[in-house]
């Protein structure tokens, strides 16, 4: 999971406005099938966490702190018990 809006998304959500790339969403999709690609392979090493948490600010927890504590409760057999171990 990561906090910055892909590239495609930035010209997408430009595209006809003052602040267009000039860039076209089928120039970009290349590199969208390569990371996709890329992302696999780091599959082992995902969290699990699909969306944004809110709970990063109820419990004051970082993002990247949520995510590797999430891991380490899953790899501890505790992922039934997740809502008491972030708290």
């Amino acid at each position: 999971m990561t906090s910055q809006p892909s590239m495609g998304a930035l010209i997408g959500a430009t595209t006809g406005t003052s602040l267009d790339t000039g860039i076209s969403l089928k120039s970009v999709q290349p590199l969208n099938e390569y990371w996709e690609q890329v992302r696999q392979m780091y599959a082992p090493f995902e969290s699990g966490q699909l969306s944004g948490s809110a709970d990063v600010y109820l419990n004051e927890i970082p993002g990247g702190q949520y995510t590797n504590l999430m891991f380490q409760t899953r790899q501890l057999g505790l992922e039934g018990r997740w809502s008491q171990v972030k708290t």
